[in-house]
């Protein structure tokens, strides 16, 4: 599979489900859009059971996209005509009306929550336009897309951020008989809007592989002055990277075969492009440094719809299967063990040579597999500055635990722990911050002091 070396999961839904996008909080949780009219909820993964969980708004709403705050809230894009604000820890909804100020049908597709606390959207509307709204000051603001260019403005769809906050977006279907699609920015200060709908921006001279830009959807900011955008585009199955200049420089890649039908992105701790291809049932991963691609297949049927890294590093996928069957998630532990002894590369001591000691620099966790038991281990190292994490199998031989000891620098002492791991135990253990035990139930034996566990998952 190339770049993509790890432990893939999927996780089955049942037929009242019909996940869309997908977002992940800091403790590790996912959260999925229902997508219906008229029956907003959320769904989310009960990580010890493997099943499914479903909260129902309590109003009429259509779901379509989310994304995670900084406060670990999520906001949803009601495409009925409002933000909704949704509390993990109350378990509660609560509805924000787009104004009048907006057009009387605003359609919010794409929403996202920059790291000022502040609400950005895309309404789907005649005309089109990007919302922002304020929670702290209660207050939106409305910006048109620039009329009087060679092409008319067209359907905005994603958002994403420099990280000055600059608002950069992406246009889908600027009229009605051509495929100029494109991007646009917004100044956040002076409400400057730029748009490049223009084909000869995106291709110059060349001829366009099936028929240029249509759809372009997800959209990722990873550099600042100048900016560097990347953006799918699901119908012409093309990657486009856009740096930002005068004029700017465009580099596209072709996602045919195995990557068409991407609607979203996201990218990973390494720098790597994470693809959806909904329609052809694949995961796939751009490599921006040797500029290939490589997908793996999911169970047939499973139509993968949005995707997110979790700050833990997994990738995380929805599964909107097919007319109410095939539904759930999924995800990609990256792991690589040339050795077989169970032990990531990146982290084990010996990984030439099956060994029992493992190592995370950036956290200097030191740890050692005392005992393996009768259980079934993998140690993979966990995306900064969390560690390294330890999942047990489901099914193994016997009932005997194995013991792993982790010992943890201070000063002129070392801290140990002693952790008795069973089957499907699945957690994080690190040093220079709390133990994180993510799935239990696990026990710890402390010599002499060690940081404090809590619950991320159940």
């Amino acid at each position: 599979m190339g770049d993509i070396t790890g432990l893939t999961k999927e996780w089955a839904g049942d037929a009242t489900m019909r996940p869309y996008d997908i977002a992940t909080l800091s403790n590790g949780s996912i959260w999925m859009t229902h997508e219906s009219a008229g029956n907003g909820s959320l769904i989310t993964l009960d990580y010890p059971t493997g099943t499914f969980m479903r909260y129902n708004a309590s109003f009429s709403a259509h779901f379509h996209t989310l994304d995670a705050a900084t406060d670990d809230t999520l906001w949803i894009a009601d495409y009925s005509g409002s933000l909704v604000h949704f509390s993990p820890y109350a378990l509660s909804f609560e509805s924000y009306p787009i104004p009048a100020l907006f057009p009387a049908d605003p359609r919010p597709y794409g929403v996202n929550a920059a790291a000022d606390g502040r609400v950005w959207f895309t309404c789907q509307s005649d005309p089109p336009c990007i919302g922002m709204y304020d929670p702290s000051a209660d207050s939106w603001e409305r910006y048109d897309l620039p009329e009087g260019a060679d092409y008319p403005p067209g359907v905005p769809v994603e958002i994403d951020f420099e990280s000055d906050g600059t608002v950069w977006f992406t246009i889908k279907k600027t009229d009605s008989g051509g495929a100029n699609g494109g991007l646009g920015r917004i100044d956040p200060d002076s409400g400057d809007t730029t748009i490049w709908t223009d084909p000869e921006v995106f291709f110059g001279g060349s001829v366009p592989p099936r028929g240029g830009l249509r759809s372009p959807w997800g959209v990722i900011v990873t550099n600042h002055d100048p900016a560097r955008v990347w953006f799918v585009d699901k119908t012409a199955a093309l990657l486009v990277r856009f740096d930002e200049g005068d004029p700017p420089a465009v580099t596209w890649y072709d996602l045919m075969p195995d990557l068409l039908d991407s609607h979203f992105i996201a990218r990973d701790p390494d720098g790597k492009i994470w693809l959806a291809a909904m329609g052809l049932n694949h995961i796939g991963v751009f490599n921006p440094t040797t500029e290939s691609n490589t997908s793996f297949d999911l169970r047939s049927g499973m139509h993968p719809m949005g995707i997110a890294i979790s700050p833990l590093g997994e990738v995380w996928w929805s599964e909107a299967g097919s007319y109410g069957t095939g539904t759930g998630a999924g995800r990609f532990i990256p792991f690589k063990d040339a050795d077989h002894d169970g032990i990531d590369d990146r982290i084990d001591k010996s990984p030439h040579r099956s060994s029992k000691d493992f190592f995370d620099k950036q956290t200097k966790t030191d740890g050692t597999i005392t005992d393996r038991g009768s259980q079934s281990l993998t140690i993979t190292k966990a995306t900064s500055p969390y560690g390294v994490r330890v999942i047990a199998g489901l099914f193994v031989l016997g009932r005997d635990p194995a013991i792993i000891t982790v010992q943890c620098p201070d000063g002129l002492r070392e801290l140990k722990a002693s952790i008795t791991v069973t089957q499907n135990d699945d957690f994080i253990v690190t040093c220079g911050r709390p133990l994180l035990v993510l799935r239990g139930p696990v026990s710890l034996s402390l010599r002499p002091r060690f940081p404090v566990f809590g619950r991320l998952f159940g």
